[in-house]
């Protein structure tokens, strides 16, 4: 991790919500790259696989229900991920822990949350 500037990648498809975190992240010092969905997440992922052309964010934080592809869907597809993975969701309970299990979450925030 950039002790100086962390990149964070954040994937939440509520334009408000995610404007939100992003400039709450970057006023903290953090560098931020936006994706709107779950196929964003998958795209950006692929191309941080070693040999792509993107350099792994530090942190990805995404929303787990989201569009095209819920974001624990979009990391099945990184396996050779890092980064720590924060999983962010409106909905609670058994089926949320069992995919924030599945994608090796190290934390989950049920929405709304605490900036």
């Amino acid at each position: 991790m950039s002790a100086a500037h962390p990149m964070i990648l954040l994937a939440e498809d509520d334009d408000d919500l995610r404007e939100l975190m992003a400039a709450r992240l970057t006023r903290e010092g953090m560098k931020v790259i936006e994706v709107e969905d779950g196929l964003e997440l998958r795209d950006y992922l692929e191309l941080c696989r070693p040999g792509g052309t993107v350099t792994e964010p530090d942190v990805v934080i995404t929303d787990w229900n989201m569009p095209g592809e819920s974001g624990t869907e979009a990391l099945s597809h990184a396996p050779d991920l890092h980064a720590p993975v924060v999983l962010i969701s409106s909905f609670g309970g058994p089926e949320l822990q069992a995919a924030a299990a599945e994608a090796g979450a190290a934390a989950i925030f049920e929405k709304p949350f605490d900036l």
